[in-house]
């Protein structure tokens, strides 16, 4: 049976700058590349944004700019949390494992609110390690109860024992665009 594609997340630009470096040319040149363009939005404002410009199926990409004299509320932008979950696996296939969280969970908790990325590890000797990675720390949260239900409920016949869950806000944080792009077990 073959999986069904889901559709490309949109792309949030964000563009900041002093007064006169060109902020609003650029915008402009986004928006007529077919990008979606806000000037001026408060940072407080950009997850609500991000989320908006998400669930929106018209949108395919998206462009904003912030005043660089938004000061600290620069500071606290972008702020996310993770929730890191370790697991190990007495009886069962590992690839089974991933296989099923490929096709049962991760595109159930892609569509949480707050999303902003998930990983599943394979780190040998019958050891797994998940992360999800949310827009704030109840996200995260939901996301360990998310996935205690989906042991529950779909890995029962296995004996995957979960050994430890650690949570926080993401201090530093970098990716590259493939990692943007859906992997499958």
């Amino acid at each position: 049976m073959a999986k069904k594609k889901t559709a490309p997340k949109p792309e949030v630009v964000v563009i900041t700058g002093l007064s006169g470096s060109g902020k609003g040319s650029v915008l402009k040149s986004l928006e007529d590349l077919g990008y979606y363009s806000v000037d001026n939005l408060p940072v407080e404002l950009i997850p609500k944004f991000a989320e908006l410009t998400h669930d929106n199926p018209s949108i395919a990409a998206a462009a904003l700019v912030v005043d660089i004299r938004e000061g600290d509320g620069l500071k606290n932008f972008p702020k996310v949390y993770a929730s890191i979950r370790s697991y190990h696996l007495d009886s069962g296939d590992i690839d089974e494992v991933m296989h099923l969280i490929d096709t049962e969970f991760a595109d159930q908790i892609a569509g949480s609110p707050g999303f902003v990325a998930y990983h599943s590890i394979d780190c040998g000797g019958g050891d797994l390690c998940t992360v999800s990675v949310f827009q704030d720390e109840a996200g995260a949260e939901r996301s360990t109860e998310a996935a205690a239900e989906f042991v529950r409920t779909h890995l029962s016949h296995m004996q995957l024992t979960r050994t430890d869950v650690k949570a926080g806000k993401v201090d530093v944080s970098r990716a590259a665009s493939e990692v943007l792009e859906p992997a499958h077990a």
